[in-house]
């Protein structure tokens, strides 16, 4: 028997409300989505005037009688915040199924079928209407639900519930989007608890990331697990059977003389218990490979559970390799920083130490010139304060003074230390004869030589 390949299963829901939101454009509202689904004239972009065809209600009311229901349930429902419902806000699900365009066209109905079953047996009273098309290439039914008085919206929307769950505690909008997600990743695996019994996958080659090889592969898988769900399964064949065909024959057996006499079986009667033996360890053999077969696909989702785990992992690795990388890169450049600054630090002390130099180097310059410059001043105020009458000496001293110059810096700080020791050289001279307490001629002599020797020492 030639096993279809019937590809993935398609299942969407979405929401609508009274007014189409203005802040998403070509947006639709509930009673657009009941025209179009209703084929009303003009809303069908879609299709050509001469395909359409009326739609066939499968269960429960026409979709602008559901957009009704909603109405009544939207003007007495609340927001989260205890308000009254905005005319922008959600008021009714809108839900799609179908299949592949390959799919077993006797199949269809049963999928379908068994579908609405589910709908009924999850949604109760909330499921208002499923509606089928026969104007499209492949088979397909929408379906519409409404939340009963006083419930939430997230009654009929298990993403939308979830999303409002997460902004209720706080979460940020990546973790609300999270939560959306994976609640409506949940509503498809609820949705394949069907699909999977019709050979349909969970996922398509994309979304699974899987080669074209591979999926042909999982598709067939699939397909014959469809087939064993579709058949009852045969029974283990047990010894028994045999065991009564051999009993049947026994007495055939005891009419015989060894040897003599008409054959023990005839060949009709060995033929017919062989067929039989050969039938049910035939029988035995298939079941059991279809055992082995329903096992190995049934690990598919395992295996695929494995995989995506995997591939977290890796991705995980990935983002911490580019991490170290990154730190590794940062670290490089605080060592390069820190070279540079450890090279410029050198440089800067190597210039304070030079630096040091020259200012020594010009201090001693400057002490060596005050010295000379000063020498003559503190020589002629040594030579009044000691020997007043000494003529000799005073001419010396008025010659120290003249070198230092009538004109520059030296000359100016001449001046001021002339003027300062002015009023000490005019109480020696108003004191001529007079002889100086030995304690003034004592540190005159002192500072004298110590002029002399540092002006050595500078000069050395």
């Amino acid at each position: 028997m030639e096993v279809s390949m019937s590809g993935y299963q398609f299942a969407h829901l979405d929401s609508y409300a009274r007014k189409a939101s203005a802040k998403v454009a070509g947006g639709k509202s509930a009673q657009d989505i009941a025209d179009e689904a209703e084929r009303k004239e003009g809303a069908y972009k879609h299709l050509d005037v001469e395909q359409v065809a009326d739609p066939i209600i499968r269960y429960g009311m026409t979709p602008s009688e559901v957009v009704k229901a909603a109405t009544e349930w939207a003007e007495q429902a609340k927001d989260p915040k205890g308000k009254k419902l905005r005319i922008d806000g959600q008021c009714m699900a809108a839900g799609v199924f179908s299949v592949p365009e390959d799919f077993p066209e006797d199949r269809w109905a049963e999928y379908r079928d068994a579908m609405i079953e589910h709908l009924k047996g999850k949604h109760g009273e909330r499921l208002r209407s499923v509606v089928e098309h026969v104007d499209e290439p492949y088979h397909h039914c929408h379906f519409y639900l409404v939340p009963l008085p006083g419930e939430s919206y997230g009654a009929v929307h298990p993403g939308w519930a979830a999303e409002k769950a997460s902004y209720a505690r706080g979460e940020r909008k990546g973790l609300q989007t999270k939560a959306y997600s994976e609640a409506m990743s949940a509503w498809q695996d609820e949705i394949h608890t069907i699909s999977a019994r019709f050979g349909l996958l969970r996922t398509g080659p994309r979304r699974a990331r899987l080669p074209n090889k591979e999926y042909r592969a999982a598709k067939r898988a699939a397909s014959l697990i469809a087939e064993q769900v579709r058949t009852p399964p045969l029974s283990n064949p047990k010894l028994l059977p045999v065991e009564e065909i051999i009993d049947a024959l026994e007495p055939l057996h005891s009419t015989g003389i060894l040897g003599r006499g008409e054959p023990l079986y005839t060949r009709a009667q060995l033929l017919q218990a062989s067929k039989k033996s050969a039938l049910y360890g035939h029988k035995h053999a298939a079941q059991q490979r279809l055992d082995y077969l329903t096992i190995t696909t049934e690990r598919v989702a395992e295996i695929d559970a494995a995989e995506a785990r995997l591939k977290e992992l890796h991705d995980k690795a990935e983002e911490q390799a580019a991490e170290i990388r990154a730190r590794e890169d940062k670290m490089k450049a605080l060592r390069d920083e820190e070279r540079k600054q450890t090279e410029l630090l050198g440089r800067m002390e190597k210039a304070v130490k030079e630096a040091h130099g020259y200012l020594d180097e010009a201090i001693s310059r400057v002490q060596e010139r005050a010295l000379k410059a000063l020498g003559g001043v503190l020589d002629a105020f040594v030579a009044i304060v000691e020997a007043p009458q000494d003529q000799e000496l005073k001419n010396a001293a008025r010659s120290g003074l003249e070198s230092i110059g009538t004109a520059g810096a030296w000359a100016r700080l001449a001046d001021r230390v002339v003027n300062v020791l002015m009023p000490s050289a005019r109480a020696a001279q108003a004191a001529d004869g007079i002889d100086w307490p030995k304690e003034v001629k004592e540190t005159g002599r002192k500072l004298r030589d110590r002029t002399v020797d540092s002006s050595s020492g500078m000069g050395m």
